[in-house]
This record gives C-alpha cells, sequence and structure tokens, in this order.
C-alpha cells in the first residue's frame, strides 16, 4: 500500500504541536493561487517555515518550483518533506538557524 502524503503531513504536523507546544500550523489552500507549499509552520520565538509534503518520490509541479524559487528570493524558508523525519528535521534546522542569526 502507497504512503499517501496526506498522511505524511498529518501525522508530521501532530508531532511537531507535541514537540514544540504552541507551535500554530496553517493549511495554505491560497484560493485563486496555487503551487504554494502546504503548509506555513509558526514555532516558537517567532521561526517561521515553509514545508511542502510529498510522497517518497514525489517531485515539485513546475509551479511549485516557480512558487517555492519566489518565495526563497524574499528568504522564506522552504522545505520540501517525504517524511515525517525530515519534517522534525526542518523544524529543528530553522529553530537553530534563527538561534544563530540572533547571535
Amino acid at each position: 500500500m502507497p504512503v499517501l502524503e496526506k498522511n505524511i503531513e498529518n501525522r508530521a504536523c501532530n508531532k511537531i504541536k507535541k514537540i514544540w507546544p504552541g507551535t500554530q500550523i496553517l493549511k495554505l489552500n491560497v484560493q485563486g493561487q496555487r503551487g504554494w507549499p502546504d503548509r506555513l509552520i509558526c514555532l516558537p520565538k517567532g521561526v517561521k517555515l515553509l514545508i511542502e509534503f510529498k510522497r517518497p518520490g514525489g517531485t515539485l509541479r513546475k509551479l511549485q518550483k516557480v512558487r517555492k524559487r519566489d518565495l526563497e528570493k524574499l528568504d522564506h524558508d522552504v522545505w520540501v518533506c517525504e517524511t515525517v523525519e525530515e519534517a522534525l528535521e526542518a523544524c529543528q534546522t530553522a529553530i537553530e538557524e534563527d538561534r544563530l542569526n540572533r547571535c
């Protein structure tokens, strides 16, 4: 049975909220604009990142690549995660990078 993107996304979001209490996670479904990452993760201390979830082996569509590039040009962290562990690593990395930038 194939692993579904929505299952990875749901499990990752639940785990993120348990590890970092108070985290707010928004599902991005911008009406009239496609290609946005799946989730905006607002971690404690003002740390934010965007995650596009993909099933294992999944790839970004052309518009998703464009949107990711445009957001990164604006200094937003955009991660593509195929597993719960990758999503947790993305959050931890964003927290660590923010901590370094504040020093």
